[in-house]
């Protein structure tokens, strides 16, 4: 019977190690990555709960006692401005809490058309691999099914590539490989109205670190596009038509192929960084 030494299983296991982050695709753990995310998000709750209340027993925080003045024993500068400041960091703690409620709040009304097709879903986290994804703190018992879109106030963020009962996991359209079919155009600035600039219906696909590009058109076609231009979605075979129009990003560079120079690469990016939102719209279904 062969009998290893713990130098060689050792051996064995930083080999394999090795193999899993450079060899192997991390695509092939992808699949295990999310439900096991979204099983250890939940302990962040009670941890953070813990956390506070123990900050709150061992370092409470100063209480300011407004009937406590008397004017035959008036509180020094020092105390006064030591009150100043904690009330001008309530003062700002609250406002910057009802800056971001009004801001949750907009963010769903711009999407007024298909909100009620939707369920807002916060995000827990960006993926832990090489991925533009985001780990979403809901369930497939929200009925919400792999392939569904999900929304931010800017546009389409990506889909819904796997859903689980621990958690969901969603695609950014940014992501390396993500595919889908736009239509360039401009917005006007008094009606607001789009103008489509190429009859084409160019494939977008994404790089990763947060860009799109469009390979296939040849400079002759590309030579209306300018940036600053949009791309809005124009795939009614694969996407819901309620969607189509929706933006997907806008033109940020304009250049010849390195791998053919007769055509353009056309680099786009969202409005904003998707892996830093905070909520998404899911559509239900």
């Amino acid at each position: 019977m062969l009998k290893l030494t713990f130098t060689q299983i050792f051996a064995v296991l930083l080999l394999l190690a090795a193999l899993s982050g450079f060899a192997v695709s991390p695509r092939l753990g992808d699949r295990a990555r999310a439900p096991l995310q979204g099983l250890f998000a939940p302990v962040a709750i009670p941890a953070r709960a813990l956390g506070g209340f123990l900050r709150g027993r061992l370092a409470p925080e100063p209480l300011i006692d407004l009937g406590a003045a008397d004017p035959a024993h008036p509180r020094s500068a020092g105390q006064l401005i030591e009150e100043n400041q904690a009330l001008r960091l309530s003062v700002a703690s609250l406002t910057q809490q009802l800056t971001g409620l009004r801001q949750l709040n907009q963010d769903r009304e711009v999407l007024t058309e298909v909100r009620q097709l939707c369920i807002p879903v916060k995000v827990i986290g960006a993926d832990s691999g090489l991925r533009d994804a985001l780990l979403l703190g809901g369930s497939s018992l929200d009925g919400i099914s792999a392939g569904a879109a999900a929304l931010y106030r800017g546009g389409i963020a990506g889909r819904v590539d796997r859903a689980a009962i621990g958690g969901l996991h969603v695609r950014l359209i940014t992501d390396r490989g993500f595919r889908v079919t736009g239509m360039f155009g401009r917005f006007e600035p008094d009606s607001g109205s789009f103008t489509p600039l190429v009859k084409l219906s160019p494939l977008i696909e994404g790089v990763g670190d947060g860009l799109m590009v469009v390979r296939h058109l040849s400079m002759r076609e590309a030579d209306e596009v300018r940036i600053g231009d949009w791309v809005v979605l124009r795939d009614e075979s694969d996407w819901p038509a309620v969607l189509q129009g929706f933006k997907l990003g806008q033109v940020v560079k304009i250049s010849p192929s390195s791998e053919a120079p007769l055509f353009a690469r056309i680099e786009i990016r969202p409005s904003g960084d998707l892996t830093a939102l905070r909520e998404v719209m899911v559509i239900k279904g």
